[in-house]
Order: C-alpha cells, then structure tokens, then sequence
C-alpha cells in the first residue's frame, strides 16, 4: 500500500543521507583493493551490487566523461563511493528497492 511505501522511501531516504555508511560498503572496499581486476570489472560489479544488472555502453561512456571510469587505481576508492552514491540515487534503484 501507500504507507509501505512511503515508509521504505522514508528508510531509504535516511539510508542514502548518512553517507559514512554507504562510504563503509565492504564490497566498495574489495573492489577498490582488487589489483587483479580491470575497471570494467569493478564498473560491472558495482552495477550488479546496486542496480542488479550490468551497465550499459551508454552508462559507462557517461562514467568515463564524468572522470568515473579510468584505469587509475590510486583513485579507485573515492570513484567506487562516488558511483555507489550515484547509482543509489538514481530513479531506477529507488523504483525498484
């Protein structure tokens, strides 16, 4: 119903705005560690953790204009929290969770 919903958006909304939790995901940590895996890989995995699917071409190629995408893994933490906040922000996460 209506009240279920609002209340799930209510949760959520107080969720998405502690952003220390989000910042603390033991998956971002892995990932942004995880030498042996390429930043397709990580982009792919971060898809499937917030939107359960992979990203499109198009996504990805908005991710790398926006700086997002790249193969400098010294920045690689700070990009995975920036995608996981973004990603979690979006219409789609919020329509379907």
């Amino acid at each position: 119903g209506v009240e279920g919903d609002q209340a799930r958006s209510v949760t959520q909304l107080l969720s998405l705005m502690n952003g220390m939790a989000w910042g603390q995901l033991p998956a971002i940590e892995a990932l942004a560690t995880a030498d042996f895996l390429s930043e397709a890989a990580c982009m792919d995995a971060l898809y499937w953790l917030a939107l359960g699917r992979p990203p499109t071409l198009q996504e990805l190629d908005q991710f790398r204009e926006a700086g997002l995408f790249s193969e400098d893994r010294s920045s690689r933490w700070e990009r995975y929290e920036d995608v996981h906040w973004i990603l979690t922000n979006s219409v789609e996460f919020n329509t379907n969770h």
